[in-house]
């Protein structure tokens, strides 16, 4: 069951703290390895006898795996969401009862973080899951990016122009869309060279 405290007040003024679910790093491993296996866990179904039914040759599922989240691995051992536990890896919220047990700790929750974006990667191959894999890996994953993306960058330059540069450029500008009209009616044929070919 999820645990937290409300701070009172209206609307947005209220604010869920999450209470931390571990204070060690042996609660931490074991709340960490009980989500993983939470996910991981299929169940079958069974007849009165307790044989698995079979439905063409394959056993019947009534639970299938459940994918990794960070938001859900974050809600399970008290975190909140998986902002909170960026700040936990990074080191900007205080666990464990010293500078070296924090240290660990921040090194497992890395891991825990490093086991979800693997299942992601995993999802890549997988016809039914790749899009949202996709998506997971650009908006979470360090190093992971949409290649469709484009980043726009700008950059202001200031140029200072004499008159006889802004001449020169005109002539030059006209002289390019002189020889661009040009070529153009030239290769299609309708060129009107001023003569009668009658």
């Amino acid at each position: 069951m999820l645990q937290y405290k409300m701070r009172k007040g209206k609307g947005d003024d209220r604010m869920h703290v999450f209470k931390r679910k571990f204070q060690t790093l042996d609660e931490l491993v074991k709340l960490t390895e009980g989500y993983f296996a939470e996910c991981d866990r299929v169940e079958y179904a069974k007849d009165d006898d307790g044989k698995l039914q079979i439905y063409k040759g394959v056993p019947v599922k009534t639970k299938e795996q459940t994918p990794y989240s960070l938001t859900e691995y974050a809600l399970h051992i008290g975190i909140g969401d998986r902002n909170r536990l960026h700040k936990y890896i990074e080191g900007r919220v205080k666990m464990g009862n010293s500078p070296e047990e924090m240290k660990v700790m921040q090194e497992y929750l890395e891991y825990a973080r490093f086991r979800i974006v693997g299942y992601a990667e995993k999802r890549l191959f997988d016809k039914d899951g790749v899009t949202g894999a996709k998506f997971f890996l650009a908006s979470n994953a360090d190093s992971w990016s949409d290649k469709s993306l484009v980043e726009n960058t700008h950059k202001i330059i200031n140029v200072t122009l004499m008159d006889s540069d802004i001449d020169l450029l005109e002539s030059t500008a006209d002289d390019l869309k002189d020889d661009f009209l040009l070529d153009d009616f030239e290769s299609d044929g309708d060129f009107d060279n001023g003569q009668d070919n009658n």
